[in-house]
């Protein structure tokens, strides 16, 4: 009887040891990038903000619409509908597309989330048509708690 307990014992320590290192492996694709974001030090006249939710679709990690105003609110480019389409190429960072409101065209798209500054770093990669929204810019998180 011990002797079958024991090794009981010792299967059970050994999964536990393999679901905790799995676990920690894919720890790093945890990233929850939910919620808005806006343009941090943009330029006085300018604004852009996301909004951005994980998907409820196979196709896409995360999906989520935008608004830009340039010009103190002489251009607008806002999304209604969803404009933003993104799969988690590696750790911490996304590609995808956005579709401006303003001409209806999509662009090439890359998202980098810094950790430790808890930002995104927005890099259009191909634009596409004419569009309200910036080719570069850091991102903050609106209320993250």
């Amino acid at each position: 009887m011990q002797f079958s307990y024991f090794w009981e014992i010792s299967i059970m320590k050994v999964l536990a040891w393999f679901i905790l290192q799995l676990s920690l492996a894919f720890s790093g694709f945890g990233q929850n990038l939910s919620g808005n974001w806006e343009w941090a030090q943009n330029p006085s006249d300018r604004s852009f903000s996301i909004q951005l939710i994980q998907s409820s679709s196979k196709a896409f990690d995360l999906e989520g619409s935008h608004c830009g105003t340039y010009y103190n609110g002489g251009r607008i480019d806002c999304a209604e509908e969803l404009s933003i389409f993104l799969n988690q190429e590696s750790e911490n960072l996304w590609i995808g597309t956005i579709q401006s409101a303003y001409s209806g065209k999509k662009s090439q798209l890359t998202i980098a989330y810094n950790p430790k500054e808890k930002q995104l770093e927005w890099q259009i990669t191909k634009g596409e048509g004419q569009f309200y929204f910036p080719y570069h810019a850091i991102l903050e998180k609106v209320d993250p708690n």
